[in-house]
């Protein structure tokens, strides 16, 4: 490989990381509208007091919620520590949908690379299709912790 080659090559084009935050602000939004205000059903209660305690809900736990939710939670956004917890499930789930759409616009960059807005939209339509499905949408306005296990995955996924 020569220098020449290096400046022949095709530039690289940047991920579109603004509409990525797009997509963040409008998941986020959404998931605030219909938040709960307090503890749920199962196992929220549960993963509210593991995270306050910086306890072990049941085996197998998912320490890393527990931890996570316990860092969120000293943050002082609200008043109700429940409610702290339901907002971190909230932005980790719109992360995740950021992501998903990166991922989504990455991929559709070989499929479709002349036609800009359609691999733009279509990407921008399937993190919103994501993003609110029901089951996705039922557990980011709890602090469930699915909603936050979709996150590292997409990231997994953007930085190759």
């Amino acid at each position: 490989m020569t220098s020449s080659d290096v400046h022949d090559a095709a530039p690289v084009a940047r991920p579109p990381y603004l509409l990525a935050g797009a997509v963040f602000l409008v998941v986020l939004g959404i998931y605030l509208l219909t938040i709960a205000p307090t503890t749920q059903f199962w196992d929220t209660s549960e993963y509210i007091a593991a995270a306050k305690v910086q306890g072990i809900p049941h085996p197998p736990g998912n320490p890393l919620f527990v931890l996570l939710a316990g860092v969120w939670g000293m943050i002082p956004l609200v008043e109700h520590y429940a409610l702290r917890i339901n907002l971190f499930a909230a932005a980790t789930s719109a992360l995740a949908s950021a992501l998903l759409f990166l991922v989504a616009e990455r991929f559709l960059r070989d499929i479709v690379p002349e036609v800009h807005w359609a691999r733009i939209g279509a990407a921008f339509a399937g993190a919103l299709v994501g993003g609110t499905s029901f089951t996705v949408w039922n557990q980011s306005v709890v602090n469930e912790r699915c909603a936050g296990a979709t996150s590292p995955p997409g990231s997994d996924a953007t930085t190759g």
